[in-house]
């Protein structure tokens, strides 16, 4: 009889709104800076004409456009992490918590989006897109099984 080990489902459900709220605190900064260029653009409006004003008036727009884009990202890596089914996984899919070891690194891993490194209840996340290379060579495993990737050897301790 082969044991699974899995992670209890509080705990991922408590990590991914972990995640969902660094998610939430991203977007509040981004809405802030736009209002902030709002706010420049009604001023240099108001101020003198010429090159200078054109030059800046543009510089506000670019940055505008650059930080809408990434608020656009921040709502759809939301929506996506939401709709993530948390329920415990036996095999490793999108939506799975794993831990394993690669090569010397003990790494501890949440498939959802790309979010990089977070601590949640003092433990080192690493929340990656199911489209990383990593979650490509784990994806279909389950708890015990152990593989190479990137030339260094693989081992799933546990999945959630």
């Amino acid at each position: 009889m082969v044991i699974h080990k899995t992670m209890p489902n509080t705990s991922k459900i408590a990590l991914k709104n972990y995640c969902l709220q660094q998610l939430e605190d991203q977007a509040k900064e981004m809405q802030h800076t736009l209002e902030e260029i709002q706010l420049a653009l009604e001023e240099e409006t108001k101020s003198s004409v010429g090159d200078k004003y054109e030059t800046a008036r543009a510089q506000l727009q670019t940055e505008q456009k650059r930080l809408d884009q990434q608020l656009l990202h921040i709502i759809a890596q939301h929506k996506a992490l939401h709709d993530l089914n948390h329920d415990p996984h036996i095999v490793i899919d999108e939506g799975s918590t794993v831990e394993l070891t690669l090569g010397d690194k003990h790494l501890h891993i949440y498939i959802g989006v790309a979010l990089g490194a977070l601590v949640h209840n003092d433990i080192q996340w690493q929340v990656i897109s199911e489209i990383s290379p990593l979650a490509q060579a784990i994806k279909g495993k389950k708890a015990g099984e152990s593989f190479n990737f990137q030339g260094k050897k693989c081992q799933i301790i546990s999945v959630g």
